[in-house]
């Protein structure tokens, strides 16, 4: 069964959207509206159950050389073990850092952890990407 409804949407959002459509070869723009709709719910479908397990990764960028920086980092790490799998750090520059973290666990702790890192002050591009619902 299909479902047909309309969105209304400020013209130049609407163009950008057809354009981009196009452009990636969908072949209608009901392909890729119920395209961004999936995305929408996998990328979102985790916030409605705190208590679901997920795996997936939080990545940031900062600049080098702040030891306080690293010790905050550190200590939050510790403060969140349950949940931290792995951690990958990279240099970009001589200056700039990346760090992924990859982390399983409940959903709701996730988003915690999150919002943590979000708070520290000298980070950047604070990123989570959701991989897998496990539970």
């Amino acid at each position: 069964m299909t479902v047909k409804f309309g969105v209304s949407l400020p013209d130049e959002l609407a163009e950008e959207f057809r354009e981009t459509a196009r452009r990636l070869g969908f072949k209608s723009r009901s392909y890729a509206v119920a395209e961004a709709i999936r995305y929408f719910i996998s990328e979102n479908i985790w916030r409605l159950d705190p208590g679901r397990v997920i795996a997936g990764l939080v990545a940031y960028t900062y600049m080098d050389g702040s030891p306080r920086l690293e010790e905050e980092l550190r200590g939050l790490g510790h403060e969140y073990l349950d949940l931290v799998v792995s951690t990958f750090h990279i240099h970009l520059t001589r200056e700039r850092c990346l760090e992924t973290v990859f982390v399983k666990g409940a959903a709701g702790r996730i988003d915690e952890y999150v919002s943590r890192l979000r708070g520290i002050r000298d980070l950047e591009n604070v990123k989570l990407v959701i991989l897998a619902s496990i539970s």
